[in-house]
Order: C-alpha cells, then sequence, then structure tokens
C-alpha cells in the first residue's frame, strides 16, 4: 500500500492518518513553530584547512505537541565582489543531517570546504530547516556576513 501525502499552501500542517486510515492534515497552526540557527562561518579546528559552518534548530515556546527531528541543511557561501556589483555563489556541497532541537554537537548539520588560499573573503551560511512530518516554509536562515582568511 502506497500512502501519498498532498500539502496545499493554504491547508499545509501536520499530516497524520485520520480514523479510517487516509492522509489528512493538522490545521495550519500546528506547522512554523521553530527557528533554524546557525553559527558565523569559521576556520575549521581540524585538518585539512577548510571554511566551515554549523545549522540547528530550536522549537519555539508554547508549541502543544512539538515536533522532533528534522532534516538541517547547511550551505556555505562566499561572496564575490568587482567594482560594480557583488555575488553570493555556492561553495561546496551543503551538508544535511537529521537532527533533534536543540543544537549542540549531536544535534546540528556541518557544511565544510576546503580553502585553496588564504585570502580574506567574505562569507556566509544559509540554513533549511525541514521539520519531519510537518509542511513549512520555505524561510531559511541567513547567517552573517564574516570575512575569514579563506578562498576556494
Amino acid at each position: 500500500m502506497v500512502t501519498v501525502f498532498i500539502l496545499t499552501v493554504a491547508g499545509a500542517g501536520q499530516a497524520h492518518a485520520d480514523a479510517a486510515g487516509k492522509a489528512a492534515l493538522a490545521p495550519a497552526q500546528d506547522a512554523g513553530l521553530f527557528t533554524g540557527h546557525g553559527d558565523h562561518v569559521h576556520i575549521s579546528s581540524t585538518a585539512p584547512r577548510s571554511a566551515s559552518a554549523h545549522g540547528w534548530w530550536t522549537v519555539d515556546a508554547n508549541v502543544g505537541e512539538p515536533p522532533t527531528h528534522a532534516v538541517v541543511t547547511v550551505q556555505l557561501q562566499m561572496k564575490l565582489q568587482d567594482e560594480n556589483d557583488a555575488t553570493w555563489i555556492d561553495a561546496g556541497e551543503p551538508g544535511s543531517e537529521r537532527v533533534k532541537p536543540g543544537g549542540g554537537s549531536a544535534n546540528r548539520a556541518n557544511a565544510r570546504v576546503q580553502c585553496k588560499n588564504s585570502a580574506r573573503t567574505i562569507w556566509r551560511s544559509v540554513i533549511d530547516v525541514d521539520i519531519i512530518g510537518y509542511a513549512d516554509s520555505p524561510n531559511q536562515t541567513i547567517t552573517p556576513e564574516r570575512a575569514i582568511p579563506c578562498r576556494v
């Protein structure tokens, strides 16, 4: 038996089965009650020399039955600048982990990309949190810009 969940923008919420075993959605107010977090992009403390960042999530206050797991994805971005314009480009592959809320070394995702040289470069990370079993918005957390001696 294959069960398919269809989520609409206006009525997205927690997916669950009703008494007859058919897919149903919880009210929209059950979704989106979390906050994504990330640290500044930094030079990793472990070799090889790399730019690194972490992402995690927390459950917001006043959540009735809080979600227990999410897939957190972290994408490093490097700023390319010339005299006329600045552009953010993805650097390396995104890091992704299924984690519980709260953060800490066991409950976070990591993205890392090896430095090719030590040219001072402006970095940020983009964190996407996808709560397991809930429909959530496409909103992402973007960490503040930070210059570090690493270019890829």
